[in-house]
């Protein structure tokens, strides 16, 4: 089923009512969809939306909602710049249809069960159990094994799809993006060409998508088509919190989806220590320190434990702590490692001793001369010692060079806008967040077309 309406002023009724026709033809060219006009009682789901004309070119808002309860189950938005409308009519239509077919299609989508080959299971089994173990210095594990997975099977979607998804989080603190976005994207074709629902492969086009246009909208479909077809999955529900709801700052939304992956596997670490960041940037320091303690507790030299151990601490203004937790990542990390440097910095400025934290600064510059990775972090010391511009620029750099960790900007200010009010509203910083639609305004157009709803199976 479908209706649009135009906007008030009733210039687009054509192209609203053409619009109409074209979705009739690409939904009923749909697998097992019918499309009738108006709305029937017998209806199960209903596609309606409208569209509006701004400065820069038209928007089609859609939404799906589940007739019998009038659940809205789905919605987005469509922008396009101004040009041929019949061109535009045309790629909503076809988008429209896409995103319908995948919101509302069913697992039978997705080819049935075929058996793995001989060896190509034992090694996904191994880089599971090794993409989710210790990992003493900030690397993610587990790619020679799936890469040897796919090797003795390549119809292997669940190969495929990890292997996406674990070359996307590299990105985060290991490799600019551009730098894996190549695989990243071959493999999670792949998945979704062998099953059309495979959740990490779902996973990883949303955080492709993140880095090829910040379209919060169609990640949050994304996410969400994993969670629907893997609504057990703690790991599905662990990622979609921390990737999607955490980097909004829906923190209370984040939390709740962690919780439950946590009563679903309770010792999982990363689940523990994304849970550590939440509390942390709501500002509740003594819980984001329990959190992380119980992290290092079910696996000591897991570095992620570590950094948000002494991250709590540090904010707890528990210095000694902090340095003490330093100690132990430098030990397995290195003291000229991404991370532990941009510690050692935060704790330098934040601890009074200003004149070692530009020492330390001036130390990631030389380093990021030639990695862009650091570029991040020198952003968070300037921040700490209150050079708003310097740490903007620093962030903008690493922003054009694809450091993924700049998608947690505006969340990692929280804690330091508590001492230094001012910064997070500041224009610099704000035109920074606006590039990845995290800015004031970007939020409350978000929230204004429910992108920020908490997600349907909460």
């Amino acid at each position: 089923m479908q209706r649009f309406a135009e906007d008030a002023s009733g210039a687009l009724a054509g192209f609203c009512e053409a619009l109409r026709d074209e979705l009739v033809l690409a939904l009923g060219a749909l697998p097992g969809v019918r499309v009738a006009a108006g709305v029937p009682a017998s209806a199960p789901l209903v596609l309606e939306g409208s569209v509006r004309r701004e400065a820069s070119g038209l928007v089609v808002t859609a939404r799906l909602i589940e007739a019998r309860e009038g659940l809205v189950v789905w919605a987005e938005s469509l922008r396009a710049a101004r040009g041929d409308e019949d061109a535009l009519r045309r790629e909503a239509a076809a988008a429209i249809a896409a995103r319908f077919s995948m919101r509302a299609g069913e697992r039978s989508l997705a080819p049935g069960p075929r058996d793995v080959k001989s060896g190509a299971l034992e090694q996904y089994a191994l880089a599971r159990a090794k993409y989710l173990a210790e990992r003493p210095s900030f690397r993610y594990e587990g790619l020679a094994e799936l890469e040897r997975a796919i090797e003795l099977d390549d119809r292997f979607a669940a190969a495929h799809g990890l292997h996406a998804y674990v070359n996307a989080m590299r990105s985060s603190y290991e490799a600019p993006y551009p730098h894996v976005s190549e695989r990243v994207r071959s493999e999670y074709q792949r998945a979704l060409a062998l099953d059309p629902l495979q959740p990490e492969a779902l996973m990883a086009k949303a955080l492709d998508v993140r880095w090829r246009s910040w379209d919060w909208a169609e990640m949050r479909l994304l996410f969400e088509q994993a969670l629907r077809v893997a609504p057990g999955d703690p790991h599905v529900l662990a990622h979609y919190a921390a990737r999607f709801y955490r980097e909004l700052g829906e923190l209370g939304t984040a939390e709740r989806m962690l919780r439950r992956a946590l009563a679903l596997d309770a010792n999982n670490v990363t689940t523990l220590v994304l849970l550590a960041s939440v509390l942390r940037f709501r500002g509740e320091f003594a819980a984001s320190r329990e959190e992380a303690s119980r992290a290092r507790e079910a696996s000591p030299h897991h570095s992620w434990a570590l950094l948000a151990l002494a991250l709590a601490s540090l904010e707890a203004n528990d210095f000694a702590a902090a340095g003490e937790t330093l100690r132990e990542m430098q030990s397995l990390a290195g003291i000229d490692h991404r991370m532990t440097l941009e510690m050692r910095g935060r704790l330098e400025a934040r601890s009074g001793d200003e004149a070692r934290a530009r020492k330390t600064l001036a130390r990631m510059r030389s380093f990021a001369r030639e990695d862009a990775i650091y570029a991040e972090a020198i952003a968070w010391v300037c921040f700490e010692l209150g050079e708003l511009e310097e740490g903007a620029a620093w962030l903008e750099r690493a922003l054009d060079q694809g450091a993924s960790a700049c998608s947690l900007a505006r969340v990692c200010m929280l804690p330091i806008e508590a001492r230094r009010p001012g910064l997070l509203a500041s224009p610099r910083f704000q035109a920074v967040l606006a590039r990845m639609h995290l800015d004031d305004a970007s939020l409350a157009r978000l929230a204004a077309e429910g992108v920020l709803d908490p997600p349907l199976a909460l």
